[in-house]
């Protein structure tokens, strides 16, 4: 215990007094945790980027194509979701091609980048 005890990160000092974040987070001096920070902190602004540029995308969906797309990107197939929303093959094939219309969608990768930037992943 008094191991585990040693390797967790403080937010007090030995006398119960708060320590500068320095102390309490020794890993961010490293070079290796900046860049890492730089990184995501791009990828963030990438996203917000991509998201502002494809609001207007987004309002044109149905509730129904966000649903299909949630769908999609979990890995399901036109006839599991076919089944699950309880309409047909056809229907969502039609589904599909509005939503790739839609969104200039080329490949399953943009489907993918566009359902993530929107958290648009089933609940």
């Amino acid at each position: 215990m008094e191991s585990l005890k040693n390797n967790c990160i403080k937010s007090t000092s030995e006398d119960n007094r708060p320590v500068n974040g320095s102390e309490a987070l020794p890993y961010q001096k490293s070079a290796k945790y900046r860049e890492i920070s730089l990184m995501k902190i791009e990828r963030i602004r990438n996203e917000i980027q991509y998201m502002i540029a494809n609001k207007e995308k987004y309002d044109s969906l149905t509730k129904r194509e966000i649903e299909i797309i949630g769908l999609l990107i979990d890995g399901k197939n036109n006839p599991q979701i076919a089944e699950q929303l309880f309409i047909s093959r056809r229907t969502v094939e039609q589904h599909r091609k509005n939503i790739n219309r839609k969104l200039e969608i080329k490949c399953y990768a943009d489907l993918f980048r566009f359902g993530y930037t929107f958290d648009l992943f089933p609940m």
